[in-house]
């Protein structure tokens, strides 16, 4: 209310999300920006009192969120943070709330406190998390951005959505979230070369997305980019790096196709097929080993990465 907008964007906000059912969530910078904050440098623990009492605010005036998402601890080392306080202040107001505190580059899959609900891997490849003996599960997140920059910014570096679509395949075969950023310009809008990019990872996900959202890790190595994911009647599988058929005088044959083997399968299924086209693939499944022959795309189709989905029997 007292900056230059003059009214609360964090009502507007959390109305939006409401009207379309989405559970607001809040991303909290605690980096130093003297122009946001100068008490960063000038007097640390009234910085720290006021992160505490705008937190307060946000548990508090705005109904049930998601939880908070904290990024910049890395910017002060040591325990200077006082997160008990903290974190203790969100499990008072809002005690189902998502506590995460970004790690940063240096820190990846840490989660540094006894509060934290996930931890994430800035830009980085997603890893499996140990939950063995843990006192709660704690889930995982790669943060990515479209290109280099995670606000607006004269950033002509995009990544390609074969890039993000590996990423996003490469985080569900370990169970973690994918965090995929846009940057909106001074209006709000989605400026045009992310919003083609996300409409292009909607097409993938159009085809895909029953083998993404809910299944859960099954089968994977880490020498290995093809995986699996099950949920409880179903398994879905993972195909990268596939070729695509046709005339070599206007095809790049990149990529393969052919017989894999993913030892150690624990069922039996039937009925495997493409998601995008439903074309039946020739598998047999013996002594615990699922083997499967992959077959390229047809000209006119490369979808980056490719699911075949079969019923458990």
């Amino acid at each position: 209310m007292h900056s230059k907008a003059g009214r609360d964007l964090i009502r507007e906000f959390v109305d939006a999300c409401n009207v379309h059912g989405i559970v607001p969530f809040f991303y909290y910078a605690t980096y130093e920006f003297p122009e946001w904050n100068p008490l960063f440098h000038t007097d640390f623990e009234k910085y720290l009192e006021y992160i505490r009492n705008s937190v307060e605010i946000l548990c508090t005036q705005y109904g049930k969120i998601g939880g908070l998402w904290f990024d910049g601890n890395w910017s002060a080392g040591g325990d200077v943070w006082q997160e008990d306080k903290l974190y203790g202040l969100i499990r008072k107001y809002q005690p189902e709330a998502m506590i995460i505190n970004n790690t940063g580059l240096s820190k990846q899959g840490e989660a540094g406190h006894p509060e934290i609900d996930s931890v994430t891997f800035e830009r980085g490849k997603a890893e499996a998390i140990n939950r063995e003996n843990a006192a709660k599960y704690v889930a995982g997140e790669v943060c990515e951005s479209v290109n280099m920059h995670w606000g607006l910014a004269q950033d002509f570096n995009y990544k390609s959505t074969k890039r993000l679509i590996e990423e996003l395949c490469e985080c569900r075969k370990v169970g973690v979230n994918f965090l995929l950023n846009v940057g909106p310009d001074e209006k709000g809008e989605v400026p045009l070369m992310p919003r083609a990019i996300m409409h292009t990872l909607g097409q993938w996900t159009e085809l895909f997305g029953e083998a993404v959202y809910e299944p859960k890790p099954l089968w994977y190595r880490k020498d290995c980019r093809n995986f699996i994911l099950e949920s409880p009647d179903s398994v879905y599988l993972f195909c990268f790096d596939l070729c695509r058929r046709g005339s070599a005088n206007v095809t790049y044959m990149e990529g393969g196709e052919g017989v894999f083997e993913f030892e150690d399968f624990p069922y039996q299924i039937e009925g495997l097929h493409w998601m995008d086209n439903g074309e039946e693939l020739e598998f047999s499944c013996e002594e615990k080993k699922l083997s499967v022959n992959f077959t390229g795309y047809a000209y006119g189709t490369a979808y980056c990465v490719r699911v075949a989905k079969a019923e458990k029997i």
